[in-house]
């Protein structure tokens, strides 16, 4: 039986959102001893995109047995490769160019297109990325399934105190925190955010904003964030800090613009700490009533959505609890299930 080949670009690539969704899938469908045979580039770890798109462009399709199909799970794939599943997880650089930089645009609009229109299937991660891929590009529905994201629940779970103190040691953070987690996208709202908690932080002494997340070049005026007082900007932390910091925050702070699931506010809840997100594109979808929506274009509405989680102790409660239900019907296992049934009807 011919196996399933992947495209593992990500392999070389920071762990972000995408890449995190092919590691455990990847992961689990070689955990269950299913037939697939991953292709990544070897030695360029840290070589300039050029170089990962060239390997992936020219290089990769050369690597696959004759009639092979092959599965490209972060966005992108050999343009020219028919017998090919694609990952898209959004549609935001046809939706919001001005969100990204003139060269990121450029190739993406290059070769996204093609490789849609080629490609046998494409899988998304939420009917809203569903909507806006059609809407952006005139692909019909029936070309697209919808399989949501999951979180891995023995690594994203409720930390103890001997376990959160030594990772908010780590960072030096003292006393009560507001967290937030994301690269430095437009489609993030840091901006807003920030301005919203600039106004009310002198009414809240004891508590700061600890900002998680990275820069990118792939962004239009990136490396811009003004910080109000109370803000910690931590960089890029490694995964394996991640939950601690998620349970030690008094709650987790998400109004993004744009999503095409949004993992952050899931992972957030799966660790028991109330959340506060923005009422638009994928996030109703992926939270349910388990978290405070909040209008992000509003700031005032986002104002309101801090003080109410600061100040109502119950609502807050609640909300963890809810959460946590709420995170429990998402799980990589049942993502990489239906990733695979996608990938053998498609196979043959």
């Amino acid at each position: 039986m011919v196996s399933v080949a992947v495209n593992g670009l990500f392999c070389c690539q920071k762990t972000t959102g995408v890449q995190r969704y092919a590691l455990e899938i990847t992961q689990l469908l070689k955990k269950k001893g299913l037939k697939i045979d991953i292709h990544s580039p070897s030695g360029l770890s840290g070589s300039s995109a050029l170089c990962a798109h060239l390997w992936e462009q020219a290089y990769l399709p050369l690597k696959l047995k004759p009639g092979q199909l092959l599965w490209s799970p972060t966005n992108t794939g050999p343009a020219w490769y028919r017998n090919q599943v694609v990952t898209v997880h959004d549609g935001a650089v046809f939706a919001h160019p001005e969100w990204f930089s003139r060269q990121y645009v450029a190739w993406r609009r290059l070769v996204l297109p093609k490789l849609i229109r080629h490609a046998r299937h494409l899988i998304t991660v939420s009917e809203f990325a569903k909507e806006n891929i059609c809407n952006n590009t005139g692909l019909p529905e029936e070309k697209i399934t919808v399989i949501p994201n999951g979180i891995n629940h023995a690594f994203f779970r409720p930390a103890c105190f001997a376990e959160v103190e030594p990772v908010l040691g780590k960072y030096h953070l003292v006393g009560n925190y507001l967290l937030t987690v994301g690269s430095f996208d437009p489609r993030k709202n840091f901006r807003r955010l920030l301005e919203a908690w600039s106004r009310i932080e002198e009414k809240y002494p004891d508590i700061t904003m600890v900002v998680v997340g990275g820069d990118s070049a792939n962004f239009a005026d990136h490396g811009t964030i003004q910080q109000a007082q109370k803000v910690c900007l931590l960089g890029y932390c490694p995964d394996q800090d991640l939950p601690a910091l998620y349970s030690g925050a008094m709650a987790f702070l998400y109004p993004s613009i744009f999503e095409g699931f949004g993992l952050p506010p899931l992972e957030a809840m799966a660790c028991g700490t109330a959340v506060v997100t923005s009422g638009i594109s994928s996030l109703p979808e992926v939270v349910g009533d388990a978290a405070l929506l909040v209008d992000p274009y509003d700031v005032e509405s986002i104002i309101n959505g801090i003080e109410k989680i600061i100040t109502d102790d119950e609502l807050r409660e609640r909300f963890c609890s809810k959460g946590l239900q709420r995170a429990s019907q998402f799980t990589w296992e049942r993502t990489a299930d239906r990733t695979w049934q996608v990938l053998q009807e498609y196979k043959g």
